[in-house]
This record gives structure tokens, C-alpha cells and sequence, in this order.
């Protein structure tokens, strides 16, 4: 058996966030004065937002504020800089060679998770509100599950861990987080940064489960051809759970609290291999008591795309 934990995420704002080396040019700045045409994009900084213009002549029409708005300009998404922020996993922060964020911690933090990866190596480094250096871990993100033969050994092509946690870290509100997404040569990105407090679920059981859903559409004609919209997936997980019963209402409180954004559910580290995290909801969660003095329930999670 295996802990079960959950990262309850602190949001990082524009007040934390305080150096990066990924800018916030991916279009030019919303003007009042200029006239766009349909399909043409601005960002507002203000709120890291990508906007579309959906009619021609658009001209004064503000993309966030004004009553007519929603005929003009349409949300497309968070800008690069902000994507790894963004509680989405369908759009990612990329960068040439490496992206550096610098983060002033809100709130405690226990643990960071790192989804959709493509680098070569992790490092966080955190410093206490002195500025010293309290924690340095790099990871290096080369995956070598796919070596099983001599022959796979000798054709290998090299190939990177996408997800990457730093648990057990302790760090106070007030202390700051460095984090260096390397990828020399190429073009590193991460598709979301969880960042916040951890919380004890449990121990994960022997039956819990692990998958996906697609959000695809098929569509079959009247002789029989199949026409596939490919769109996102998104993970589900369904995990046995056993603990103390005296645990149950922390428990449930933590999941009553982490409701509304996604969280990141992921078991201890000999569990990693059977690919059981999922940063998404807690559809439901069904205790029951048993013998004694443990309760047994399932955990229903459903990943967002």
C-alpha cells in the first residue's frame, strides 16, 4: 500500500509572479483607437487574456467591459507567459532553450507538480524570505522505461517524463520559488505549475483504477464511414482508499475545500509507474465504516482536458 495525497493550489497572480523570462507579446495590445477585422487577435495584459475579433470594422469595442463585447471579440485563452497558471492542461507556456519563472509564495507551500513537460531537467530552488537558499533539487527528466531488450537499448531514442512532483517541501508564505525548465537546443514548455498545500487521503488499495476519456466525436454515415473531430482527453482515476476513521472529516473537509478548481491527486512515489494521478475534480468520495476503527470509500476523479 501507498499514501494517497492531494495539492490544494494556491493561485499565483500577477502579484506573485515576480520575474520571468517568458514575455507577454503574443499579439499587440488591445487599442480603442485601431479597427480590427474578423480572426484578428490582441491581448489584454491586465488579465493575460488572447482575444479574437469575430466582425470586421470592430473599433472601440473593449474585449472585456462593454455591453456589445461578446459580439466582437471572443476569449481564446490565456496568454504564454500565464498558460502554466491557468487551471487548463489544452494549452501550454513554451520558450526557447528554458522558461524561468521566479514566485513569491502567498501561502504555504508543500508540494509542486509539474504537468505536460517537454525538457530535459527540472530545477526548483527556494529561498526564505532572506533570501537564502532553504531547498535546490534538479531533476533530470530522461524516461528510460521503454529500455526492456538489448535491441531497445541500441534504438532508443530519447524521450522525457511529462509530469514531475517536488513534495515534502515546507515552504512558508513569504519564502520564494525559482524554477528553471530546461531544454537545451529546443523548445521547452509545461502545460500547468500546481503549486499549494498537501493533504494526507490515505492509503491507495489493491483495485483502484486508472484511464481516460475522449472527447472526440465519431460520426458514421449511412455506409458505414467513420468521420473522427479529434479533441482533447482528459484522465480518470478511481481509487480505493483506506484510513483511520477518525480521519474521515479532515478528509472530507479537504475535499469540500480544494471544490471549485482543479487539484492534483497523486499517490507515493512506488505507485508512479501505474500512472494514477490526476489533476482534475473529486466527482464522489463514499466512505464506509468497517472493522476496526478503518473506513474504506472510493474516490471518484475526473481530470480536466
Amino acid at each position: 500500500m501507498t499514501q494517497a495525497l492531494m495539492i490544494i493550489p494556491v493561485a499565483i497572480g500577477a502579484g506573485a509572479m515576480q520575474a520571468t523570462n517568458v514575455t507577454e507579446e503574443d499579439h499587440p495590445e488591445w487599442d480603442a483607437a485601431a479597427v480590427y477585422q474578423t480572426g484578428e487577435r490582441v491581448i489584454l495584459a491586465a488579465r493575460h487574456q488572447i482575444y479574437e475579433s469575430l466582425a470586421d470594422e470592430n473599433s472601440g469595442f473593449a474585449p472585456e467591459g462593454a455591453d456589445l463585447s461578446a459580439q466582437y471579440w471572443v476569449a481564446t485563452g490565456s496568454t504564454n507567459r500565464w498558460r502554466a497558471f491557468d487551471a487548463t492542461l489544452g494549452l501550454v507556456t513554451s520558450w526557447p532553450e528554458a522558461i524561468t519563472y521566479r514566485i513569491g509564495l502567498p501561502a504555504r507551500v508543500d508540494a509542486v507538480a509539474f504537468i505536460g513537460l517537454v525538457a530535459v531537467s527540472l530545477q526548483l530552488v527556494i529561498r526564505d524570505s532572506g533570501g537564502g537558499v532553504v531547498y535546490d533539487r534538479t531533476a533530470n527528466l530522461l524516461d528510460t522505461g521503454a529500455i526492456q531488450s538489448w535491441l531497445d537499448f541500441f534504438t532508443y531514442e530519447d524521450s522525457f517524463d511529462p509530469e514531475q512532483i517536488f513534495a515534502d517541501l515546507g515552504a512558508l508564505s513569504g519564502f520564494t520559488l525559482e524554477i528553471t525548465i530546461a531544454n537545451p537546443g529546443g523548445t521547452a514548455s509545461v502545460s500547468e505549475i500546481v503549486m499549494g498545500r498537501g493533504e494526507l487521503l490515505g492509503e491507495v488499495l489493491e483495485g483502484s483504477k486508472s484511464g481516460f476519456t475522449d472527447y472526440s466525436r465519431r460520426e458514421v454515415d449511412d455506409f458505414g464511414n467513420i468521420s473522427i473531430v479529434k479533441r482533447a482527453t482528459a484522465r480518470k482515476a478511481e481509487w480505493q482508499l483506506s484510513f483511520e476513521a477518525t480521519a474521515n472529516r479532515r478528509i472530507q473537509r479537504a475535499l469540500e475545500q480544494a471544490r471549485g478548481a482543479p487539484a492534483y491527486f497523486y499517490p507515493g512515489d512506488d505507485m508512479t509507474p501505474f500512472a494514477l494521478a490526476v489533476y482534475g475534480v473529486a466527482d464522489d468520495f463514499f466512505p464506509a465504516l468497517s472493522g476496526g476503527g478503518h473506513t474504506i470509500a472510493t474516490l471518484s476523479l475526473t481530470g480536466v482536458a
